[in-house]
């Protein structure tokens, strides 16, 4: 069967393996048999919207969602005996072992979403000028790749040293279409791993699709440019995350701040802020973090985030009383604080992935971190105050206290996302502060899941977990 050649059919479902040789001997949901082929631009957007898939069950939720939050010692362990599960306890404790099942997932579920856009890229390329235009082609390559950047440093920040630009351990890149022939390699180092990010994303910016409020869910320049910005702060890169986030702040797309902060959540995907973010459908639905994750497993604030984040006017529009049924008397029990930002009533209530708050506090750490123009960076925290009714600013001081303002802010405004209190952590060098037992790095990234280990003999697992 000659792989290159493509078939538009109906998505009939995602495949949940987690066995590496099926990810990468797996075709995208849209595929495959030689007498078919990409005819014109519609059926090569079909196939580039089959790419999203993966975003449909738990590779985009589960661990992505509130993995980080458990790391960062922001929930609190086994609050319900009967659904305290390994995942959780994995990451509170940061020791993630190889046959974790929500980084399995995450793995899984990243490694297929590039191998998509791997088998999407060689077809795009052997379609014939006059069935998609050259344009078209660039178009739709740079949202293709702005899919593989996103999953790659997601995998990056999971699995790799991805606070160390020295480091030899970053991700397992795979730039071309894989299948079983081709199992065994290498990690790339994690300088590496960001440069093929970087480039990938470079081109998204150029030529993915303008930014539409009515297609948040898909890749555009913009969010690209907003994934620049996170990366190059990722990096340690400062002069460019604040290029980036400032020309995202700067966009001409319509989106900007919603002015009442309450407004943020309700609206979820459809507030003006909101960049790029998981659309549901019934699948998604089904995984959807508050009715999976937190929901059922009783994911409750942590003392330590309730101390750090009450005094702040958000606390109370984000939290609510978590009142469950107790699993032995079956009568209703209060088991502590949930964060409305994940866990609500909301059946289309869909995960954020981008939105535009992140941006001012990209800007705001590249400039503190450089020791460049602290006025503008306590400008735009407090811009953010501002809106969430607090009534204290943050004054222009000197770098150390004004980092400390910064971090509290990433924890009041983007807590209980998609990991940004423990990112902060990482970046900032202060889980310790928060979690004085983890004093190794090495128990900053997870093991490499156990499929991967088994069937790729090259990739090193990373060095906390080689028992």
């Amino acid at each position: 069967m000659n792989y290159f050649k493509y078939i538009l059919i109906v998505l009939a479902g995602v495949v949940s393996s987690c066995s590496l040789v099926d990810v990468m001997d797996e075709l995208p949901p849209h595929a495959l048999v030689p007498e078919n082929v990409i005819n014109d631009e519609k059926s090569a957007d079909k196939l580039l919207i089959g790419i999203y898939s993966e975003m449909r069950g738990r590779a985009y939720n589960d661990a992505l969602v509130w993995a980080p939050s458990c790391a960062a010692g922001f929930f609190k362990e086994g609050v319900r005996d009967n659904m305290s599960f390994v995942g959780e306890h994995s990451f509170m404790g940061n020791e993630i072992s190889a046959s974790t099942t929500q980084t399995g997932h995450l793995w899984t579920g990243m490694s297929k979403t590039v191998n998509y856009v791997n088998y999407f890229e060689k077809a795009l390329a052997t379609a014939d000028d006059k069935t998609v235009t050259e344009e078209a082609k660039k178009r739709m390559l740079g949202e293709a790749r702005f899919l593989r950047a996103h999953a790659n440093l997601y995998l990056l920040t999971y699995f790799g040293y991805f606070w160390d630009m020295n480091a030899p351990l970053g991700i397992v890149l795979r730039k071309e279409a894989s299948s079983t022939k081709d199992l065994s390699k290498e990690r790339s180092s994690v300088k590496e791993s960001y440069e093929f990010i970087l480039e990938d994303l470079m081109y998204a910016s150029e030529h993915a699709p303008e930014y539409a409020s009515e297609n948040n869910y898909r890749g555009s320049r913009l969010a690209a440019k907003a994934l620049l910005a996170r990366t190059h702060l990722y990096m340690g890169n400062f002069e460019l995350a604040a290029k980036y986030a400032k020309a995202v702040l700067d966009n001409t797309d319509g989106v900007a701040l919603e002015s009442n902060y309450a407004e943020v959540f309700k609206k979820n995907l459809t507030a003006k802020e909101m960049i790029f973010g998981r659309k549901l459908d019934t699948e998604a639905k089904r995984y959807d973090n508050q009715k999976w994750s937190f929901q059922n497993a009783g994911l409750v604030l942590s003392d330590l985030a309730v101390q750090l984040l009450k005094d702040d006017p958000r606390y109370k529009l984000n939290t609510d009383s978590a009142i469950m049924e107790d699993y032995y008397t079956g009568e209703e029990k209060f088991y502590g604080m949930k964060t409305l930002k994940t866990w609500n009533d909301k059946a289309d209530f869909g995960t954020v992935f981008i939105r535009l708050a992140e941006m001012h506090l990209i800007y705001a750490e590249a400039l503190i971190r450089s020791n460049q123009n602290l006025s503008e960076a306590a400008d735009m925290i407090n811009i953010l105050r501002e809106r969430a009714g607090r009534p204290d600013r943050v004054a222009v001081t000197n770098q150390s206290t004004m980092q400390e303002e910064l971090l509290n802010e990433i924890f009041h405004e983007l807590s209980f996302e998609i990991g940004h209190e423990w990112y902060a952590m990482v970046r900032m060098n202060k889980v310790a502060e928060f979690k004085p037992a983890i004093t190794d790095p090495n128990r900053w990234v997870c093991a490499i899941p156990s499929a991967e280990i088994s069937y790729n003999i090259l990739a090193r697992q990373n060095p906390y977990y080689i028992r």
